[in-house]
């Protein structure tokens, strides 16, 4: 008795022959030979290669750094470095930060060319978590001052929730402590 059969039935037959090229699975007197599958037929291209050199390439020019970029990119490792010994860790939670964060959102009012930027009363020392915890909860951060909307009130003038107290922060880098009364904040004399 013959039968043909798909490949992938063949696990569980035994012995392995060939025959005529074919491979042959024999198992209780049953004999399977597997049929090579039909192929589709060739693409052949009518129009040839044409084979480049690579060595014949000319390497493109590195284009250099923009002196504008190059500038705006050690102001922000400066302001960095700043804001990093000031704060020393994250203002929320007190773990080693790793992000400055801008309290004024840099993408909503344009603030790429604003050459004040990089201010110290703009920016805060974040962990990574809080800084996505800010980012996604952004209600919440503009009432602990970690946000501030353009164009209201400058950033030196509002306070924010630093090291579990509410300080203000100035440009020069400088923690001004302030107090809550009924009525708002007034700064700690």
């Amino acid at each position: 008795m013959r039968l043909v059969c798909d490949p992938f039935d063949m696990v569980s037959l035994g012995n392995f022959q060939r025959h005529a090229g074919l491979p042959v699975y024999a198992s209780q007197g049953c004999t399977v030979i597997v049929h090579p599958m039909k192929r589709s037929a060739t693409v052949t291209r009518r129009k040839q290669l044409i084979r480049r050199n690579s060595w014949r390439r000319c390497p493109r020019p590195i284009r250099l750094e923009s002196q504008r970029k190059a500038a705006s990119s050690r102001d922000a490792a400066a302001a960095r470095d700043l804001v990093r010994d000031r704060d020393g860790c994250c203002v929320l939670c007190g773990s080693a930060g790793v992000d400055a964060h801008h309290r004024l959102p840099r993408g909503g009012g344009g603030a790429l060319w604003d050459p004040s930027r990089f201010a110290l009363s703009r920016l805060v020392w974040l962990c990574r978590d809080d800084h996505r915890w800010v980012e996604s909860q952004r209600l919440l951060a503009y009432g602990l001052g970690l946000l501030v909307r353009h164009g209201v009130t400058p950033c030196s003038e509002i306070p924010v929730l630093h090291h579990r107290r509410w300080v203000l922060l100035d440009d020069n880098g400088g923690v001004v402590p302030v107090e809550a009364d009924s009525q708002g904040f007034e700064v700690a004399s």
